[in-house]
């Protein structure tokens, strides 16, 4: 079972083709309405993505001004990952309906946070029960619990983006 949380910025570009924020003041983290969306734009969103039936659970401001999360119900992880791909598209979609760019890049400001993609994973056996679990041992993590993890941070450089080194002769 997966449950992704999806952050983004909506910007626009202003007449001379830069881009700015849609929303250039602080708000509170997890603000919603009026104040975090004047233009009712993350509403539409939600609407469209519950038209669509992919099972978008909440919306809210995040720490970044123009920065939005918007999170899925979770659900077993193949047909999740399509309705997030679905979804991204819509978020897009939507943005651009209301003369916006919607960003999904991680750090597409330099003078703001950055954005994530968190990914809440669960893993259970046969029974339905806790394959993660181990409510006896220390850390009441499944040995399986530990060779997961330790496959993530064995991969964990493989999914980071790395500077590429052009090769010039001078």
């Amino acid at each position: 079972m997966i449950g992704p949380e999806l952050e983004f910025f909506l910007l626009r570009q202003d007449e001379n083709g830069r881009l700015t924020r849609y929303l250039n003041r602080h708000s509170m983290v997890y603000t919603t309405g009026q104040r975090s969306d004047p233009e009712g734009v993350v509403r539409h969103m939600l609407q469209a993505a519950h038209e669509m039936g992919l099972q978008a659970t909440s919306a809210f401001h995040e720490t970044s001004r123009s920065q939005y999360e918007i999170n899925l119900l979770h659900g077993e992880a193949l047909p999740t990952a399509d309705r997030t791909f679905l979804f991204k598209a819509l978020v897009k979609e939507v943005a651009a309906k209301h003369g916006l760019l919607a960003t999904f890049m991680g750090k597409p400001l330099n003078d703001d946070a950055g954005s994530g993609f968190h990914l809440h994973v669960s893993l259970f056996d046969h029974k339905g029960n806790n394959a993660f679990a181990a409510p006896k041992s220390g850390d009441r993590l499944s040995e399986l619990a530990r060779h997961f993890l330790a496959g993530v941070l064995e991969h964990a450089p493989s999914l980071m983006a790395r500077p590429i080194l052009i090769w010039s002769r001078r």
